[in-house]
């Protein structure tokens, strides 16, 4: 995943499969891969 990326992703069954926007910056190969991303939802 890189920053500013879009994605599908199961929120569960509430949420359900939303786009998110990936807001994380890109790791190294020896970091853990954390990713912080905003779900986009309907008004």
């Amino acid at each position: 995943m890189k920053r500013g990326e879009i994605w599908q992703a199961d929120l569960g069954y509430t949420g359900k499969v939303r786009p998110v926007l990936v807001l994380s910056i890109e790791y190294n190969d020896e970091e853990r891969a954390i990713v912080t991303y905003v779900p986009r939802t309907p008004a």
